[in-house]
């Protein structure tokens, strides 16, 4: 067999290259938008400062200041209810009236019956006729009844709906010159206009984000749209007969199960601030030195410019100050590194990241580069004639161009493409056809430099899918790339396919005998008998590549263990950025050493090893398929987990030289 590949065709050359510079031209818009939004919320919640100031006897606007000079911008105020104001003393139950179902309350002070029927009235809940009323609420006085309200709501639904933020509590955080994040439910009933007048008052005391609480979001379900709407930029057009924006950021919690909070998301298209929050009961669990670096993670890794931090409430020797040490912690380290390396994030008030912009044409000449990396994976994998080339040809253009026009929804698909494209692309580049044999300095050297043209045939398929995926729903995670587990897969087939078929087509081939050369190894290979030693390797790789197809995606099927998740804080705390470990462990080693040991005769064991190696090219580009993950971030990630990836399969192949060498090193015999 002939072992000189087949060139790539000049006009597919040019057309990527042309890809690629329209590519780089949107990851750049990306990268702007991403630098100029590096500024990260700090926000602790008020219930746990008012518990902190029992405890501490200290007022809670000292507390507050002293938590904003360590870096805390806003406190999150959740709304009261009816139950809250029971259990403060601020109304109280009666006795209800002999055979009457009617609830009864009586309210201790004016200004409380003014919120409860402002409340009431803005919700659609008050009620005009006294004689319809399941529960009414009075001022006594000394003359009797002075004001009161009813509503034909009974207590046992009415006692969870919220009747807006403390005006007490709302008063204290301003004296502390800090910002108001609201807390507010979902409530039965909800129309548009009430929905809109409960956001308006949320505003009107100072509120600057929402974030929803209970299990529904605002509106849910059925008036999404209507108020995703309210939440949208109020320097955004908007068409007629929609709300007006409220002026209110819509704080979008990760990792949140709200019911209606996708809907809103997609809807918002990344007009919204993402939020990181730990839920008490996982803190019990955690070490502060793990939640300080899931909020650090959260930030640098994710996109994330809100986190809503939770103290420590316990009784301690000074709660106070071992909360401003948390903090600093934290504050330290969203600070941490360069600009240039990801980090060197700062602390203050936070804002909805901008569209990239990325006009409309650049798309399109993206997608005519990820249709020549196709076409260019077709034809080295089969012999063409000229006609079935150029079909071939303009049928990939015409689909990658036209769907990379139509939106965010069709480019995902051109996106998948080239994810498949590009990284099969460069292992067929670099495929070993011949069992020559290498002095062994020379075989490190032609591994090392076929590594390293794969990876910038890889990086062509990164640049487009990181430009072609660079719009503000994929950066905020409201859309996500949907086929990481596909991506993963059909190159490794594609890849096993070539090889058990005996090699790509090369330059002297023709098509008949290519046909008849794949034909009859695929015969032979079918013939093959059943060997133990071949079934339980087989077997062995089909389950490693299915653990980790599983361990793929953002919604992984398998977890990482324990000793796995600590080896990685150590490698992050090392690194800086955490390298990913199926690339710098498995991936890029495996590669290395397979080729090495194809150009040292050991075909039998390089090929398999070069097969398995393959991953790390895949997972290179699925890196950058995480679009909510900063350039910079996956860009040092994939440089780091490339160059460990290297020397390990160096060191694995030097020692496996000098093992081989102490093997088959006579043995003298003693005289």
């Amino acid at each position: 067999m002939q072992s000189s590949r087949r060139p790539i065709p000049r006009i597919l050359l040019s057309l990527m290259a042309v890809g690629f510079l329209a590519g780089l031209g949107g990851v750049a818009l990306r990268y702007r938008a991403e630098m100029r939004n590096r500024r990260v919320e700090l926000a602790v919640e008020w219930q746990e400062v008012a518990q902190l100031a029992e405890m501490s006897g200290k007022s809670p606007v000292e507390i507050l200041k002293g938590f904003k000079e360590n870096g805390i911008t806003s406190v999150v105020v959740a709304e009261e209810t009816f139950t809250s104001l029971e259990q403060n003393g601020e109304i109280q139950r009666l006795p209800s009236p002999f055979e009457s179902s009617e609830t009864r309350f009586f309210v201790r002070h004016q200004a409380t019956l003014n919120r409860i029927q402002e409340a009431l009235r803005i919700r659609n809940l008050l009620l005009n006729d006294p004689s319809k009323a399941k529960t009414s609420f009075a001022e006594y006085t000394a003359d009797g009844i002075k004001n009161n309200s009813f509503t034909s709501v009974e207590y046992a639904f009415l006692r969870t709906i919220g009747i807006g933020l403390s005006p007490e509590t709302c008063q204290i955080v301003q004296d502390a010159k800090l910002r108001i994040t609201g807390r507010i439910s979902n409530f039965p009933g909800v129309t548009p206009q009430s929905a809109e007048a409960v956001l308006q008052d949320l505003k009107r005391q100072g509120a600057s984000l929402v974030v929803f609480q209970g299990e529904e979001v605002l509106g849910y379900r059925g008036l999404e749209n209507s108020v995703a709407k309210m939440f949208r930029d109020p320097q955004a057009p908007r068409e007629a007969g929609d709300p007006a924006p409220i002026g209110l950021d819509f704080g979008a919690v990760e990792f949140g199960k709200q019911k209606g909070d996708v809907e809103i998301t997609n809807l918002l298209k990344g007009d919204y601030i993402r939020v990181h929050s730990i839920q008490v009961a996982e803190m019990a669990q955690m070490t502060e030195a793990e939640i300080v670096e899931r909020y650090v993670r959260g930030v640098r890794d994710r996109n994330i410019r809100f986190c809503y931090v939770r103290l420590w409430t316990q009784a301690g020797i000074d709660p106070i100050e071992e909360n401003i040490n948390y903090l600093k912690k934290i504050v330290g380290g969203i600070r941490k590194g360069k600009s240039f390396m990801g980090g060197g994030l700062d602390t203050g008030v936070s804002k909805r990241f901008v569209d990239p912009g990325i006009p409309r044409a650049l798309f399109g000449i993206m997608g005519l580069g990820i249709g020549a990396g196709l076409m260019a994976v077709i034809q080295q994998m089969f012999p063409l004639s000229r006609k079935a080339f150029i079909s071939w040809l303009l049928l990939c253009c015409e689909v990658c161009v036209s769907l990379s026009l139509l939106g965010d929804n069709w480019r995902q698909y051109v996106a998948l493409l080239a994810g498949i494209a590009f990284p099969t692309l460069a292992c067929l580049r670099i495929f070993p056809l011949t069992s020559e044999v290498l002095p062994k300095s020379q075989a490190v050297r032609r591994a090392f430099s076929a590594m390293v043209v794969a990876s910038l045939i890889t990086s062509i398929g990164i640049v487009l899918v990181a430009g072609l995926l660079a719009t503000r729903p994929y950066m905020l995670h409201a859309k996500q790339f949907f086929g990481i587990k596909v991506q993963h897969i059909i190159p490794l087939l594609l890849i096993t396919f070539v090889a058990i078929s005996g090699g790509i087509a090369t330059q002297a081939e023709k098509r008949e005998a290519f046909w008849r050369r794949v034909s009859g190894n695929l015969k032979r290979i079918g013939q093959e008998p059943a060997r133990f030693g071949v079934l339980l390797l087989g077997l062995v790789i089909i389950v490693f590549f299915a653990f980790v197809v599983a361990r793929t995606g953002n919604d992984a099927g398998v977890g990482a263990s324990g000793i796995e998740m600590k080896f990685r804080n150590l490698s992050e705390r090392l690194l800086f950025v955490r390298p990913r470990t199926k690339e710098y462990l498995f991936g890029h080693p495996a590669l290395f050493l397979g080729l090495a040991l194809c150009w040292r005769g050991k075909r039998n064991i390089g090929l398999p090893l070069f097969l398995f190696g393959c991953l790390g090219q895949v997972s290179l580009l699925n890196t950058f398929c995480h679009i909510h993950t900063p350039l910079l971030i996956s860009f040092w990630r994939n440089l780091a987990g490339l160059t460990i990836g290297i020397v390990l399969g160096g060191v694995a192949f030097l020692g496996l030289e000098w093992l081989s060498g102490r093997v088959r090193k006579p043995v003298k015999e003693s005289l």
